[in-house]
C-alpha cells in the first residue's frame, strides 16, 4: 500500500492566471511588475494584512516604486510603511484558512467516528444536526459517550 503522501504546509499567496492582462499591471516595467509580485508574496509571508515597510518597497528600485504607487497598486501610509491596493480583499488571512481547516478536520473527524460508525454523540454539534435533519444513518445508531474528542 503506498505511504500517504504529507499535505503541502507551504504559505500560498492568490494570483489570477490573468494577472498580466490587468491593464494597471500591464502599463507597468518588468521592474515593477517583479515588486509587485515580491510585495504581494512578501505580504502574505508577514501576515501583516499588506502594510509593508519602505526598505522592502524599494527593493526594485525608486523607479518601480514610483510606477506602483502612480498605478495605485500601492499607497503609502507614511514614510516608513506602504499599504497594497485591495491586499486583504484579495488574500485569505491565516486566521480564516486555520478556522476553515479546523472546521473541515472537524467535520471529518464526525463523519469517520460517528457516521461510518453509526454512533450518537449528544455533545457532537454534527450529529445534533444531523438529527434535526433527520438523516437516515441515525435510524440504526447507537447512543454513544456524552463528550465528543473533537
Amino acid at each position: 500500500m503506498p505511504e500517504p503522501e504529507e499535505k503541502d504546509r507551504r504559505l500560498w499567496a492568490k494570483i489570477d492566471v490573468d494577472y498580466f492582462d490587468n491593464p494597471k499591471i500591464d502599463e507597468l516595467s518588468d521592474a515593477g511588475q517583479l515588486l509587485h509580485v515580491g510585495l504581494i508574496l512578501k505580504a502574505k509571508k508577514q501576515q501583516k494584512g499588506g502594510v509593508l515597510s519602505a526598505r522592502l518597497c524599494k527593493a526594485r528600485g525608486e523607479a518601480a516604486l514610483k510606477e506602483l504607487l502612480e498605478g495605485d497598486l500601492l499607497h503609502k501610509i507614511d514614510a516608513r510603511s506602504y499599504q497594497l491596493h485591495d491586499y486583504v480583499k484579495h488574500q485569505t488571512d491565516n486566521e480564516k484558512l486555520s478556522k476553515t481547516r479546523s472546521e473541515v478536520g472537524k467535520r471529518g473527524a464526525h463523519v469517520t467516528n460517528h457516521e461510518k460508525r453509526q454512533i450518537y454523540v449528544e455533545s457532537c454539534l454534527h450529529c445534533q444536526q444531523a438529527a434535526v435533519d433527520g438523516e437516515s444513518w441515525l435510524k440504526q445508531a447507537e447512543l454513544g459517550p456524552n463528550e465528543a474528542p473533537f
